[in-house]
């Protein structure tokens, strides 16, 4: 089953240790997201050790950390598929330096821009992947106080051109969400709108606020 990823991307791999930071943490994904603020000062990998509850941080790629999952980051494109829980993900958006802008028109939001950090894949693209098949989708958003929240759904898909890309989903996953509401009511069966291109027939300030970039809110 393909599934969809916004927003912070990580790869995930099973490693077999080094010597490693350690740090206190929740789960396999509150480690990743320590390793992740921590990147520029050299943490390459982390992971998750559930009977003391820490984390484990290393300064290379390719540690080993005995009895249990590792999460490493990803050295390549952030466009590559990735794992997230012993689930891949086809990441369509991510946001991470802020420095590229996403208030763009409606062709580049069709065709996609961006580069090998932050990028909207497009919305053809994303039709492609789910026009026929609903996905899974899920949503990472850090905040500026280093928060990890995470939103999944089920039934994702996006429309053809012709419905100027209405984007609606099944339902809301509480159960693999840390959030407490479902953030995208208001977006299921929504078009698409851009700077240049208001579908939602409301104000052009608003229109700024596509349904892809309210996502990540």
């Amino acid at each position: 089953m393909s599934r969809f990823l916004l927003a912070v991307g990580f790869s995930l791999c099973l490693l077999t240790v080094v010597s490693a930071e350690t740090a206190s943490g929740g789960s396999l994904t509150e480690c990743a997201l320590k390793c992740k603020l921590q990147f520029l000062k050299g943490c390459s990998a982390a992971a998750f050790v559930s009977g003391t509850q820490k984390c484990l941080l290393a300064d290379t790629t390719n540690a080993d950390f005995p009895g249990g999952v590792a999460v490493r980051k990803q050295a390549a494109s952030t466009q590559d598929p990735v794992q997230i829980e012993g689930r891949t993900f086809k990441i369509i958006q991510h946001r991470s330096k802020g420095v590229l802008s996403f208030g763009r028109g409606w062709t580049e939001y069709e065709d996609g821009f961006g580069d090998e950090t932050d990028f909207w894949i497009g919305l053809r693209k994303i039709h492609q992947l789910t026009g026929s098949s609903p996905k899974l989708l899920r949503v990472e958003a850090v905040t500026w106080s280093d928060e990890l929240y995470v939103c999944e759904y089920s039934g994702f898909t996006v429309a053809d051109a012709s419905t100027n890309y209405t984007m609606t989903y099944t339902s809301y996953l509480s159960s693999s969400s840390n959030t407490t509401s479902d953030s995208l009511a208001d977006n299921k069966g929504r078009q698409f709108s851009t700077i240049d291109r208001d579908n939602d027939q409301i104000s052009s300030s608003a229109a700024l606020r596509a349904w892809q970039l309210r996502l990540v809110v």
